[in-house]
């Protein structure tokens, strides 16, 4: 629980703080009585913030807008807290391979995740429930971008 507090510590002021009894409330309503659940539920919403605060730390200034836009839309009304797992989607749904490209200096390779993409489209996997796997390729590009500037950042923040 240190390691939580240490990474829940200040945010910007910009950035709405983690509120972990909203949290462990919205948690306790959408778990009941089902601890491990609870504590599964408070694992992923500390997860989730860290790695926004992460992405906000170390992103380009510019796109802050981008990740403002995103936690004032996927906010959760009942605790006046942002939702932070949505508010990851909806950051990695925005991103751009093309400015992905330019921002890792051509090491998101546009190249072959389109080869990748077109591969997932014309040979999709069929999943237990007969779903496939096979989206279109814009936002399969979208999610490979989105992925690389991801842990493009967070290994910066780390190395």
């Amino acid at each position: 629980m240190l390691f939580a507090s240490l990474l829940l510590a200040a945010a910007p002021a910009e950035i709405p703080a983690f509120d972990r009894a909203a949290v462990l409330r919205a948690c306790a309503a959408k778990e009941g009585g089902d601890l491990d659940g609870q504590y599964d539920c408070l694992r992923d919403e500390i997860e989730d913030h860290h790695q926004f605060m992460v992405l906000w730390q170390n992103d380009k200034a510019e796109r802050r807008a981008g990740y403002h836009q995103c936690f004032a839309e996927k906010w959760d009304e009942d605790e006046g807290q942002p939702d932070w797992g949505m508010t990851i989607h909806c950051i990695e749904n925005a991103a751009d391979p093309k400015l992905e490209v330019a921002d890792s200096g051509g090491r998101f390779d546009l190249k072959k995740a389109t080869a990748h993409c077109e591969g997932e489209k014309a040979n999709p996997t069929t999943y237990p429930d007969g779903s496939l796997s096979g989206q279109d390729i814009g936002a399969c590009l979208s999610d490979a971008a989105a992925g690389h500037r991801s842990f493009r950042l967070i290994r910066a923040k780390y190395q």
